[in-house]
């Protein structure tokens, strides 16, 4: 019965928008962070998102669909190969936005989503993922020193 009624929801959302020039992407599920909880499998949510990706396509194909993430963090964790969707939508929080240098940078996972530029998976090698991996080692350790042990607020705080 749930099924039908959310058919029948998507397909109506197709129909009203599926002309609309303001729209650019459906966003299926608000940063849905499947890695972290237990009674939620990366098949679960694959089998969701291709249910209802395949319903709002059927109904809607002009325009993109997308799930957001809570930030660029969870590109390591998203799986393009498995999971349905025209694109990832990274949420991007001031205290997630490290290691800089990345940001200010278009992060992109398809070429087709921006030609010309590298896509996220170009920009990634090994050195670059260490740098990051001890970025956030030592903001997290910087947070649980006691207040008399000095650290240098440049590199651990900002």
């Amino acid at each position: 019965m749930m099924k039908v009624v959310l058919n029948e929801i998507l397909q109506e959302f197709g129909d009203r928008f599926n002309v609309h020039p303001a729209l650019m992407a459906y966003d299926l599920y608000n940063e849905p962070a499947y890695f972290d909880y237990t009674d939620h499998t990366k098949q679960w949510i694959c089998e969701k998102v291709a249910s209802v990706y395949d319903e709002l396509k059927a109904a809607d194909p002009n325009h993109l669909i997308t799930v957001g993430g809570i930030s660029v963090v969870e590109v390591f964790e998203w799986d393009p190969t498995i999971l349905k969707l025209d694109f990832w939508s990274p949420h991007l929080y001031p205290i997630f936005q490290t290691p800089r240098h990345h940001l200010r940078q278009a992060w992109t996972i398809s070429k087709a989503s921006s030609p010309g530029c590298r896509t996220i998976w170009d920009r990634l090698d090994d050195r670059r993922l260490a740098s990051w991996r001890t970025m956030r080692r030592t903001r997290t350790s910087c947070t649980e020193r006691k207040p008399n042990k000095p650290h240098s607020r440049r590199r651990c705080c900002k």
